[in-house]
């Protein structure tokens, strides 16, 4: 049942029914406070910080007197499953039973504060204001059913909302708006051993947060005017809350210990009572084996057994330089308790050692794989061995040779592990089982899944854990039973990530990061600690459930038939996906057979929308992902098909286009018959304009020259033969001779013409190579090419005088080695530049036709006669640019 107030009427909440309980009159929307229910159904409210109770079949309510006959001042009350009512009165707890006895306790609260029972009865209290100075009152209070004050934890900052969950243990929410939470047991270690609230970091940080609840799942809800954020139950619980990152390793020990390196190479064992014991420091490496376990040191190697540390003594007594010329780079036990150790060093090489009845024995000498990278003794007796190169080799039991199984990969094998189906060797780039004597690669959906795997062991309920680049991953036993009968399956993981233990892994070579001890618990060595669960007690995998809701064309629901009209507009599906275990991170992905190539991946939105579908058969397919990754089994929607229009339709098409085909057939000869009529034409009047120029030229021009060439032939046969300038008349009316041959021969090929806008940019390079700059000359045209064809004729003619002057005086005087003339064709306006990179020139401060040079006075003349504005930006040392500006109702037609 819930008890509401909607502006100071109180209604019950039951079974989704309402019941009026009465007007209260004289309250407001705020006035009447903290409702509650004692198990006999009495409802208690505050109303203007008086007690009321509401006396049931009379819709009654009673303002509750303070026994003291004086004004109490409830700020706070709480009915338990006892039916005790505890309330704040004047800063001071009281607590009333249900005979009425009505007890002031010893016990003060300051401010605003939240109550909250606990399942043995108990009773927190959590407030939010500050505390006099000269009190000793604290933050978190815990009473007995009592009301005796229990130990507490010491909370240096205000409170807005307790939670004790089923499991007993406490969670806070700070004025801070940090989530705090007091483990179960620790209740019952204060005095004794008090520790500090565990902190816990949200997601994304609530805003006035002031509220919390459990849900059926475990999970802890925060609210506050921010939202609602949700912190799921823990799945890796660490070792120690507060580790230091570092490097971190773990080992399983006999009774119960475990073995550690911390963060700091000490070597800890934890007692089976909890108790920690420093055993070494400068420590390296453990190496961990169902047999016993090995602590590598740069000194030598050790023994761990039981609680004691027994180092053996170094492999070449003859040989010193243990730690400095040659070090253990990896161990292992085997079933008759001796110790394999792989040793290296420049000046030795590499050796495989067993050490067996207090002393070293060398074996397989003749070993010539790649440096031993892991070591692993079956349940079997039989020791694997595997090497940087990712080959395998075998010790059989009572053997001194290691025999070689081949290879699974070109990358290290860094462990072993043996499971129910087979024998597992895993290392940086994947893993492989071994059936029926040799090694085949699993495969993956995620490649990740494979990479860079640490370690690796089968829980007591047959699923696996690795530790891998993306931090610890767990495949399920059926999905590799199903890897194992399909060579092509591809594997589908549960990657567990949670606040820092998020991946990925550490990597030392022969240093497992994944143990289960002797009660199944699996542990996980990462860089921020140690980490264990308990496989069993993880929640099954499950997928999410998507269905497909409706289908609508053009806003109407699907037809029965399946068979849509031509002119679809709008096709749409509505569908949606459920996963309670993780709601924020479902997303979809679907595709339309017919219309799209792969799956659409769509994040979460609930609406597949497609428009103007073309004729043909149709099939929607919809798949979920849960928030691991995983997808579920795609759902599809009904074939449909989506009719052609009269001209989608076969005959229609073959219709058109041999419609098409004739119409282009004479399209191109009536093109072709016009084109050899223009091209005829465009020929005869060239013909004739040639035709005239030359009878013009030949009749004026080259007839008058060739008269005056024979009048000075008749005088130059007047001047005697010895005469001192007769041979150079002579020479002179020779030389005048070829300049008429020359003279005529030009006149015949050249026809004089306007300069058009369409020829602008090409008479410019032309300009450019006549020069013999050609390769200098860079010329850029902005805007569309064909505003070429929009310039004016007398435009484009006076451009092309002002631009050939300005190349020519970057050629002949400034010495450029690079000329860029740009033509800009804008929508306002017009812009000529010509930008050289030479020596420059001090510009003169006006234009004047008294100077001795006229190329930057002609160009003022040109420009203003457009009209248009220029512009010469020049210095010694800096180059030139000449540009010319003009209006686009100047410059185009």
């Amino acid at each position: 049942m819930l008890l509401i107030f909607a502006h100071g009427a109180p209604i019950l909440l039951h079974r989704r029914q309402g019941e009026y309980l009465g007007r209260v009159e004289g309250a407001d929307l705020d006035s009447i406070k903290y409702p509650q229910q004692s198990p006999d159904g009495t409802i208690w409210a505050v109303l203007n910080e008086r007690l009321l109770v509401f006396l049931g079949p009379d819709l009654v309510w009673h303002v509750v007197a303070d026994p003291g006959n004086g004004r109490a001042h409830v700020t706070q009350l709480f009915a338990d499953t006892s039916g005790v009512l505890w309330t704040v009165e004047d800063d001071r707890v009281y607590r009333r039973t249900p005979d009425a006895a009505y007890q002031a306790l010893d016990v003060f609260v300051y401010g605003p504060c939240k109550f909250t029972g606990g399942a043995d009865g108990s009773l927190w209290i959590a407030s939010s204001g500050p505390a006099p100075k000269d009190t000793a009152a604290q933050h978190l209070l815990h009473l007995d059913a009592s009301g005796h004050v229990l130990p507490t934890p010491s909370v240096r900052e205000p409170l807005s909302a307790p939670l004790v969950t089923r499991d007993g243990s406490l969670w806070l929410l700070t004025s801070g708006f940090e989530l705090m939470h007091l483990p179960t047991p620790a209740f019952q270690s204060f005095p004794e051993r008090p520790e500090e609230m565990v902190p816990l970091r949200t997601a994304v940080g609530l805003y006035t947060a002031n509220a919390l609840l459990q849900s059926s799942d475990g999970s802890i809800w925060v609210g506050g005017m921010g939202g609602l954020e949700r912190f799921k139950t823990s799945t890796l619980i660490p070792l120690f809350p507060h580790a230091t990152p570092g490097s971190w390793e773990f080992c399983p020990g006999k009774n119960g210990g475990q073995w550690i390196i911390d963060a700091h190479s000490n070597l800890l064992l934890r007692h089976s009572d909890g108790l920690i014991e420093k055993k070494e420091t400068q420590v390296e490496d453990l190496d961990c084996s169902p047999f016993g376990n090995q602590l590598r040191k740069s000194t030598g190697l050790a023994m761990l057994e039981n609680d004691h540390v027994t180092m053996l003594p170094p492999p070449f007594p003859d040989k010193p330089g243990l730690g400095n010329h040659y070090i253990f780079t990896g161990s292992g036990r085997t079933a008759d308790g001796s110790v394999l150790a792989v040793v290296a060093g420049a000046a030795l090489g590499r050796y495989l050692l067993r050490y067996q009845h207090y002393r070293w024995q060398q074996l397989n000498p003749g070993w010539q794989g790649a440096e031993l990278s892991g070591i692993y003794t079956a349940r079997s007796g039989e020791t694997y061995f595997g090497d940087r190169a990712g080959a395998v080799g075998v010790l059989d039991p009572g053997a001194a040779r290691v025999r070689s199984l081949g290879s699974v990969g070109s990358n290290a094998i860094l462990g072993f592990t043996e499971t129910r189906l087979g024998l597992l060797a895993y290392g940086v780039s994947n893993i492989a089982v071994r059936t029926n004597g040799s090694f085949h690669q699993l495969r993956f959906a995620d490649p990740n899944d494979a990479t860079m795997v640490t370690g690796l062991v089968e829980a007591d309920d047959g699923d696996l854990w690795l530790n891998c680049i993306k931090g610890v991953v767990r495949i399920r036993a059926e999905e590799f039973q199903q890897a194992l009968s399909d060579p092509t399956h591809r594997l589908l993981t549960n990657n567990i990530a949670e606040g820092d233990y998020t991946g990925p892994t550490q990597m030392n070579l022969f240093s497992e990061t994944v143990h289960k001890d002797a009660n199944g618990r699996i542990w996980f060595d990462t860089p921020n600690g140690i980490v264990s669960l308990v496989s069993q007690d993880i929640r099954p995998f499950e997928l999410p459930t998507v269905t497909i809701k409706d289908a609508l064309v053009d806003g109407s629901p699907f037809p029965q038939n399946r068979s849509l009209a031509p002119g679809v507009n709008v096709f749409s599906v509505h569908y949606v996906g459920v996963d309670f275990s993780d709601p924020s991170g479902l997303s979809y992905a679907y595709r339309l057979d017919g219309y799209d190539n792969d799956w659409q991946l769509v994040g979460q939105r609930t609406e597949a929308v497609y428009t103007h579908l073309r004729a043909g058969r149709y099939t929607f397919s919809l798949k979920a992902r849960n928030a691991f990754g995983n997808w579920t089994r795609p759902v599809s929607f009904d074939t449909f098909t989506v009719q052609p229009h009269y001209y989608e339709r076969g005959w229609f098409i073959a219709l058109v286009t041999l419609l098409l085909i004739a119409l282009f057939t004479l399209a191109i000869r009536q093109r072709l018959r016009l084109a050899a009529d223009r091209i005829r034409r465009n020929a005869e009047e060239r013909a004739d304009e040639r035709i005239t120029i030359a009878r013009d030229l030949h009749d004026t021009l080259l007839q008058g020259i060739q008269g005056l060439l024979f009048s000075f032939h008749v005088a130059i046969e007047g001047v005697p033969d010895r005469h001192p300038s007769r041979p150079a008349l002579e020479r002179a009316l020779t030389s005048a001779e070829k300049l008429i041959v020359e003279g005529r021969d030009r006149v015949k090929g050249l026809r004089g013409q306007a300069i058009t806008g369409d020829e602008l940019s090409r008479l410019l390079t032309n300009v450019a190579e006549d020069l013999g700059c050609g390769r200098l000359l860079h010329l850029d045209v902005i805007g569309d090419p064909m505003s070429n064809n929009n310039l004016r004729d007398s435009v484009a003619a006076e451009l092309f005088l002002i631009a050939r002057e300005a190349i020519v005086n970057a050629v002949r005087h400034a010495q450029a080695s690079r000329i860029t003339v740009r033509l800009r064709f804008a929508f306002s306006d017009f812009t000529l530049d010509c930008e050289d990179d030479g020596v420059g020139f001090t510009p003169p401060a006006a234009f004047s036709k008294n100077q001795t040079r006229w190329g930057l006075p002609g160009m003022q003349e040109r420009v203003a006669k457009l009209p248009g504005t220029l512009e010469v930006r020049t210095a010694p040392g800096e180059g030139t640019l000449v540009r010319v500006t003009l209006k686009a109702r100047d410059a185009y037609r």
